[in-house]
């Protein structure tokens, strides 16, 4: 993943009420060492989804993982997370075209400067070298 992904991820992290200022460092220490590496987001997902649910015990509402809904819920959310994914991962493709597109661009357009300023060189010494004669 991109180093921007990381930065992202990292922000978010630190962004997050619940995490001790220790554990923010454990964290950005690791996305920064692995990247976001498949293993990285589960640890993250267990992380977060423990919490959550310390929050909600602490609320005193108990979550049923079987109940219907509840796997309802869970299915329709990772549904969405993997639709992000491939959105994500589609307009990085699109950026990384163009991206391409646009090296070539300047790399074709400095080529034809150099090339300009070459020939420019060359009738000057030309010039130069007929007006001694």
């Amino acid at each position: 993943m991109t180093q921007k992904l990381q930065v992202k991820l990292i922000d978010a992290i630190n962004g997050l009420e619940d995490l001790s200022v220790k554990e923010k460092r454990i964290w950005s220490e690791r996305i920064q060492k692995e990247g976001v590496t498949g293993s990285l987001k589960q640890d993250l997902y267990a992380m977060l989804k423990q919490k959550d649910d310390e929050d909600f015990a602490e609320l005193g509402i108990a979550i049923d993982e079987n109940d219907p809904e509840y796997k309802h819920a869970v299915k329709e959310a990772t549904a969405e997370a993997v639709h992000a994914e491939a959105d994500f991962k589609k307009e990085i493709a699109h950026l990384q075209k163009e991206i391409e597109h646009v090296q070539k661009a300047a790399t074709k357009d400095m080529d034809v400067a150099w090339y300009r300023i070459r020939e420019i060189g060359l009738k000057r010494s030309r010039r130069e070298n007929s007006n001694a004669i």
